[in-house]
């Protein structure tokens, strides 16, 4: 079991308006590849289409975000990047530092939703906390004179594995590896630092367009529905469709029970994915998913695509067991396994 190490000190206060609801956050949208279960459809950098109704909120909203407005007399707005059901992303200037910026703006109606509002709190508290080149940097939080709620985020130009898995197919062992590796050390942070994210998944795995060395593979974001153990529990959090495939059998009982091992079931569950194809799961789609996952009954790698190898079943079976006492007990340790398996050449072909 990992223990919490010592939390920083926050160097800014939320605003008295960041309020702890008690409420149920579950978001039926959110299934498959849809938009993310927050309403946001943008990924601080990495746009995604996103239909959204126009009206009188939503016309505000997207004139914060036109060339040239200046939020809290700091942050210039460049261009929109995307707009969801809940709120607008868009890249800025900060003009006390010169870097480029993504905001995340909630809509005055969801500000005054005491779901969005909690989910935005939880992210700007546990981003604003942890620091690690593989999660998504969040470097100040405000509400502006008008009452929108917003985040100063990392801007990053890059799509998610959801999107390159669409794009492009299943992956090679070999090429997922380092974002294997990434996610892991972005996770083994954040649980050092009792932040249990529950919400990985390949929506949630940013793939940075930069390849230089010393830049990361991946990056984790939207830590919204994370469990933090420092601060009050979201009490009624709910699973959405979209989060089901991914859920350890634990998150769909009591939220108490969940530690980081249900992280290292979800990241399972995205290996298993990454390498069969996207949307290809080790359960069954449809009515008997939720009974597949409680029950435990996954399907083998090499069902879905043969040729890859016992061990590389054997580590996605451990990780995905069950019984989270029958798991890798870390991520770190979920990838070294992976890795490890990669050296274990599969089975010759029949002539």
């Amino acid at each position: 079991m990992l223990v919490p190490s010592h939390r920083k000190r926050r160097t800014r206060e939320f605003p008295n308006d960041f309020r702890t609801p008690q409420a149920r956050l579950s978001d039926p949208s959110s299934a498959r590849n849809g938009p993310r279960s927050d309403g946001f459809d943008v990924h601080c950098g990495s746009p995604r289409e996103a239909d959204v109704t126009t009206t009188p909120e939503n016309d505000a909203l997207l004139r914060r975000s036109l060339p040239g407005e200046v939020l809290v007399g700091r942050y210039e707005v460049v261009r929109s990047l995307g707009m969801g059901s809940r709120g607008v992303v868009f890249e800025a200037h900060d003009r006390e530092t010169g870097e480029q910026v993504a905001i995340k703006m909630l809509r005055r109606t969801s500000s005054g939703d005491d779901e969005a509002v909690e989910r935005f709190r939880r992210e700007a508290m546990v981003l604003l906390d942890l620091r690690h080149p593989s999660i998504v940097g969040v470097m100040d939080l405000g509400v502006t004179d008008d009452g929108h709620f917003f985040l100063v985020m990392e801007l990053i130009s890059g799509r998610s594995l959801a999107a390159r898995l669409e794009q492009q197919g299943a992956l090679e062992p070999a090429a997922l590896l380092p974002i294997v590796h990434d996610v892991a050390e972005a996770l083994e942070v954040a649980h050092r630092n009792g932040v249990i994210h529950r919400d990985i998944r390949p929506q949630n795995i940013l793939l940075p367009d930069t390849q230089a060395v010393g830049v990361p593979r991946a990056k984790v974001v939207d830590f919204g529905l994370a469990k933090v153990t420092w601060d009050a529990p979201m009490t009624g959090a709910g699973v959405s469709l979209g989060m089901l495939r991914y859920a350890a059998p634990e998150q769909l009982g009591a939220a108490s029970e969940v530690d980081q091992r249900a992280d290292v079931y979800s990241l399972g569950v995205v290996i298993f994915e990454a390498l069969a194809g996207p949307a290809v799961l080790p359960f069954p789609e449809g009515a008997g998913m939720l009974e597949a996952v409680l029950a435990g009954e996954a399907l083998p790698l090499s069902a879905r695509r043969p040729g890859l190898g016992d061990a590389l079943d054997a580590v996605i079976a451990r990780a995905i067991a069950r019984d989270r006492e029958a798991r890798h007990g870390s991520a770190r340790e979920l990838a070294r396994a992976f890795g490890a398996a990669l050296t274990d050449p599969p089975p010759a072909s029949d002539p």
